[in-house]
């Protein structure tokens, strides 16, 4: 840490001058709050604090995998005219009590709180699970791989400035970015009691199944069908269909189909619509088909096989 760093003007230049600065190192990564506690010689504190004052950004420590504030204790030490093994290896003109703070131990800072996700991580990963569509194109050619995605928590809880800080592409990236846009408004992060904006980073994870990348038939000896039938299927729609405000307000009606391939277990995957009707009444035949059970899956001589369906969903106002 020679760079930046003014020699104190010191009276007895034939010993080492030593200063322990602590300080913070924001959930955004800015150093901020440096403090000397403690020294050998109290005209070196000015300088070291101006040296920790100076720094750029650190990568900011991580809690469960989001960015918080911690606390950073560093030595700085000035040579004359070069370091002495005592002082290198021992920290000899360190008292004890103040050795065992040397360099990073993270010591979370009592007045600050990070943003969170209503419910906690354990929802959050929970929301991402239920909510992800994997782009089609992306299933279909294997792309799979991890987006981050950063964003600001701002003081009411609303999330602002998303954007993809490392991307996949094929569709994954603004796949990711609508998840984060459809998330509930966040607990913010609190300094001594106040909300404050902060940034955040989340990881998202695209993963192909292997039996995705399998042949998908269109026609099979036994087709794939709703575990209970045609009458449960439509009893399935009149229990869970939600008619969109929006659609309501504007009366508009119409058929949504859905393509989806029924997979060897029965899941649906690869759901994207084919007819569309409006924004609002397509999302909800999105909606509808993510809530659905497994399948009974299609046949070929006896064996389960991937099988494209295309479901139409009526939207008919009463």
């Amino acid at each position: 840490m020679d760079t930046g760093l003014g020699f104190p003007q010191v009276t007895d230049l034939a010993v080492e001058k030593l200063v322990i600065v602590k300080f913070v190192v924001g959930s955004n990564g800015k150093v901020r709050s440096p403090k000397a506690i403690w020294s050998n010689n109290d005209t070196a504190n000015v300088e070291a604090v101006k040296l920790i004052a100076k720094m750029p950004n650190w990568y900011p420590a991580l809690n469960d995998d989001l960015p918080v504030a911690c606390y950073i204790s560093v030595p700085i030490i000035y040579y004359l005219p070069a370091p002495s093994e005592s002082t290198l290896n021992d920290h000899a003109l360190v008292p004890n009590n103040i050795r065992d703070q040397l360099y990073f131990n993270y010591d979370f800072p009592g007045t600050r709180t990070p943003a969170s996700f209503p419910g906690g991580r354990g929802k959050m990963k929970q929301f991402l699970a239920e909510n992800l569509d994997y782009p089609p194109i992306a299933e279909a050619n294997g792309v799979f791989g991890t987006v981050i995605i950063g964003f600001t928590v701002k003081k009411d809880g609303l999330l602002d400035n998303i954007k993809a800080l490392k991307g996949i592409g094929a569709g994954c990236d603004e796949e990711a970015i609508r998840l984060i846009k459809a998330m509930p408004t966040w607990v913010p992060a609190t300094e001594d009691g106040q909300a404050i904006p902060s940034e955040q980073k989340i990881v998202v994870n695209f993963k192909v199944d292997e039996e995705a990348t399998s042949h998908v038939y269109e026609n099979v000896d036994e087709m794939p069908a709703f575990p209970s039938g045609q009458q449960g299927l439509k009893l399935f729609f009149a229990n869970n269909l939600r008619y969109p405000e929006d659609a309501k307000a504007t009366s508009i009606e119409g058929t949504v189909i859905v393509h989806s391939v029924v997979e060897k277990n029965g899941r649906l995957s690869s759901l994207m619509v084919s007819q569309s009707v409006s924004e609002s009444l397509d999302r909800e035949a999105i909606r509808l088909m993510k809530l659905m059970p497994y399948w009974n899956p299609g046949k070929l001589n006896g064996n389960p096989e991937r099988v494209v369906i295309y479901l139409p969903i009526r939207f008919k106002l009463k």
